[in-house]
């Protein structure tokens, strides 16, 4: 990735805390690098290029503005990281799932229709799915159900609402794990870990041999389920170095 001035200001979600949310769309949350298409270049979030290849970005439009993710699968975090990073290169793999044309008219759902009928799909391209909630428990019913086949949760969109620049309740977010970020203080070589330092908490995260060890210093983030009563969070496994949008 290249460093640029440009700025990025992109529509974040909040957690979802149980409101109705009927008729409301939902799609998967991916497991993915978000990313801003400007009809030229991909950015990061952060406003950094992204070096995809050209044969990529040829088959993105030029006429549009559009919000994705970046996409190998379900479970291939790690691959993807190291393609955008540019350490590999398996961009043949890699889908830009769009799911936001923040510079069209209307409500998300007339943005949604718009990308329908103006994108074509190709190798580089598709369009995430949305589908209509019938209420709250079929909300949860789905996400059980991708994330019982690898997903990392579900994204909750008000059709009404218009691209806002910044986190907002018109865009929800739910999973089973929630992450987090904490700085890594020490190497515990013992078991190829690291220590972390977590608002004050220190704990242990274990990094598999194939994956990289991040450095002292480094930021990285982490999945976990609840907290216990040291403060320390619940199932926490490393996920990997926050690096990838600088």
């Amino acid at each position: 990735m290249t460093n640029t001035t440009t700025q990025i200001k992109v529509m974040l979600a909040q957690s979802y805390e149980g409101s109705d949310i009927t008729n409301y769309l939902l799609s998967e949350k991916l497991d993915g690098v978000r990313a801003l298409w400007d009809g030229e270049n991909l950015y990061t979030r952060n406003g950094n290029i992204i070096k995809a290849p050209k044969s990529f970005t040829d088959n993105l439009p030029a006429n549009i503005s559009l919000d994705g993710e970046l996409y190998i699968g379900r479970n291939t975090f790690q691959k993807l990281i190291k393609t955008v990073k540019g350490r590999e290169n398996f961009w043949d793999e890699v889908k830009y799932v769009v799911f936001d044309a923040p510079e069209a008219l209307g409500g998300f759902y007339e943005r949604y229709q718009h990308m329908l009928s103006t994108l074509v799909k190709n190798s580089s391209m598709t369009i995430l799915e949305q589908i209509p909630a019938r209420n709250n428990s079929h909300m949860f019913n789905l996400c059980e159900t991708l994330c019982n086949s690898g997903a990392e949760g579900i994204i909750i969109k008000d059709p009404r609402s218009l691209y806002i620049n910044g986190r907002t309740n018109k865009l929800l977010k739910f999973k089973p794990y929630n992450d987090d970020e904490a700085k890594v203080v020490a190497h515990n070589n013992k078991i190829n870990g690291i220590t972390v330092d977590y608002k004050g908490i220190l704990f242990t995260l274990t990094i598999k041999k194939s994956e990289e060890v991040p450095d002292i210093g480094d930021i990285v983030t982490f999945s976990y389920s609840g907290f216990y009563d040291s403060g320390i969070p619940r199932f926490a496994s490393y996920i990997c170095i926050r690096d990838y949008e600088n």
